[in-house]
């Protein structure tokens, strides 16, 4: 799981640097996908570590900083649309699915990391029940 986060880690790198190096109205937005893919890379890399515990711990960490990205992303999107929406203003769509395509890519980072877990628990039993 560590290699995944640090892969997903780097996905959010790249889609924070396309949008801060794209459209200048992604500029305001484009720096929560590098701080989410930096937090990943750091705690995917301190997840190889040789202590059980430690990984146990470092992975919830990761699981947890992806949920909260996730809930930013689309908390954000949603708030830009409304905004916009109740100003009477179109909506800047290139930015909500900017958000959205973060959230995206949460979503299915944290459908690894349930896998992970349960397969985890599942391995944990096995091992509880051969003793």
């Amino acid at each position: 799981m560590a290699l995944i986060t640090v892969v997903f880690g780097l996905i959010l790198a790249g889609l924070g640097g396309y949008g801060y190096k794209g459209p200048a109205d992604l500029q305001s937005v484009a720096l929560y996908p590098v701080v989410f893919g930096v937090l990943l890379i750091v705690f995917g890399l301190l997840a190889r570590s040789k202590s059980e515990k430690m990984r146990m711990i470092v992975s919830h960490i990761y699981a947890s900083l992806g949920v909260i990205g996730m809930l930013l992303a689309a908390v954000i999107a949603l708030n830009t649309y409304g905004t916009a929406r109740s100003n009477g203003d179109d909506p800047d769509m290139f930015q909500i699915k900017y958000l959205l395509v973060m959230a995206g890519i949460l979503l299915v980072y944290l459908n690894f990391c349930i896998r992970s877990f349960m397969n985890a628990r599942a391995a944990r039993k096995a091992a509880e029940e051969r003793e």
